[in-house]
């Protein structure tokens, strides 16, 4: 159920959940097997019979979201993390009306405004100018109001040469850059935003949390789905933590932020497979261009370890299936420092000669890169597997905290980590590279 609530809060939700079936598609056998069984219910029921009882509610259903209760209050800004999977775009889809919950209910004050999926509300026919007055209207934007506000809208999305031209000659980044400014401009009282910013590039990205920063200063609510949790903890008061379907954590930003990350720092790994099983389907992330099988993480003799020197190289082994033919395919990774979801550096396989360029035809590969001795300070990292096509700013697939590992301190770090600072600490810095140095002395006398 979904209503209206007063007072300061202008959001609430109370025991939403939302169960999915995992019963078979209504093909044409399926249907025959439905009316079948519709058939003989009756008799059974007739005849007492216990065959006839209805499935355990449990085997053909997936509880993507159980028990989740909380309140926001007018100016709150919320980043709601957690692991694929964990119910993130199912919750915002019923907090925007999009879907129902199947149990619990939510109660909103004021106009909503939602950029969930990239895509949602556009006709690939019509133009970019069509397409901003099509989707406004989805979001409840009087015409007045969009025509007063286009001029705006396009320039924020920063496509004032391609306005007329039909959405399908756009890219994927292109798209999303015109679903957010139209979002963005609109005036409601609470605005929902999915992960799709990050097929944005870097300018863009950071242009849109200036954009939500700005909404939040106006006093409007904001719950947006990030795995950037410095990004996170910069611009949100609140943090909301979905963990299996269920809220594991509430709160302050900074307080959710570092329960999330600790978390997800247990049990480091050296190797991660995702299989495709028949009964469970394809779990590899990805689409129909291709798909992440497994990523490995390598020491400096060449096996797997998820303990590593960091005064020694090491090897992280990106495995994956191309299933159609790409052209200008980056396969990469965030290296992200745990303790606070710093992304340290990006590196992907666009350097290499033969494939980084070119089109690269359906098969499996394996992209290797090569980290090299004493670059990182020791401590805990994670990282988020990311393939696109920069061209098109099309995400190809993505896994977040793929695999998480550990660099000691060793005495072969030589002098920087054998002084420490007075409280103990390591030196500052998120890299600690060993840079040669020349020392030359002047003549003269010292005064």
């Amino acid at each position: 159920m979904i209503g209206a609530v007063g007072g300061d809060v202008v959001l609430r939700a109370s025991g939403v959940g939302k169960r999915y079936s995992l019963a078979p598609g209504l093909g044409a056998g399926r249907v025959k097997d439905l009316l079948e069984e519709a058939l003989r219910s009756p008799l059974r029921r007739l005849l007492g019979r216990a065959d006839g009882a209805p499935a355990a509610p449990g085997r053909d259903a997936l509880w993507a979201l159980r028990d989740v209760s909380f309140e926001l209050q007018r100016g709150d800004v919320v980043g709601l993390v957690g692991r694929n999977g964990s119910g993130k775009s199912t919750l915002l889809k019923i907090l925007s009306r999009i879907t129902p919950p199947t149990e619990g209910w939510v109660e909103a004050r004021g106009r909503c405004g939602s950029l969930l999926e990239v895509g949602t509300g556009f006709h690939p026919d019509l133009s970019g100018r069509d397409n901003v007055y099509l989707f406004g209207s989805l979001l409840s934007m009087k015409r007045a109001e969009i025509a007063r506000k286009f001029d705006e809208i396009v320039e924020f999305a920063e496509l004032a040469p391609f306005i007329d031209v039909p959405l399908k000659r756009y890219s994927t980044g292109m798209q999303v850059r015109l679903g957010f400014a139209v979002a963005a401009h609109l005036e409601a009282e609470i605005l929902f935003a999915d992960e799709v910013l990050a097929v944005g590039d870097i300018a863009f990205q950071r242009k849109c949390l200036d954009r939500m920063e700005a909404v939040a200063s106006e006093g409007r609510t904001v719950i947006f789905v990030s795995h950037d949790i410095a990004a996170m903890t910069r611009l949100c008061k609140l943090g909301m933590w979905l963990e299996a379907g269920r809220l594991a954590g509430f709160g302050r930003a900074e307080d959710v932020a570092a329960s999330y990350m600790e978390f997800m720092a247990t049990g480091p790994g050296e190797e991660r497979y995702w299989p495709t099983r028949e009964w469970a389907g394809d779990e590899r992330p990805g689409r129909d261009k291709a798909r992440l099988e497994a990523v490995r993480l390598l020491d400096h003799t060449g096996g797997p370890a998820a303990l590593l020197d960091g005064a020694r190289p090491f090897r992280i082994e990106l495995e994956y299936e191309v299933l159609s033919d790409v052209l200008g395919l980056s396969v990469g990774f965030h290296l992200v420092r745990q303790s606070d979801g710093l992304v340290v550096f990006h590196a992907a396989d666009v350097e290499d000669p033969e494939w980084g360029p070119g089109p690269r035809p359906a098969g499996r590969y394996v992209s290797a890169c090569d980290v090299p001795a004493k670059l990182l300070m020791p401590g805990d990292y994670a990282l988020h597997i990311v393939a696109d096509v920069p061209v098109t700013e099309e995400q190809v697939f993505r896994a977040d905290q793929a695999l998480r590992f550990k660099l000691r301190a060793t005495s072969a770090y030589g002098s920087m980590v054998d002084v420490p600072l007075d409280d103990g600490r390591l030196p500052p810095g998120v890299v600690l590279p060993s840079l040669p140095w020349r020392v030359s002395r002047r003549p003269g006398r010292a005064t």
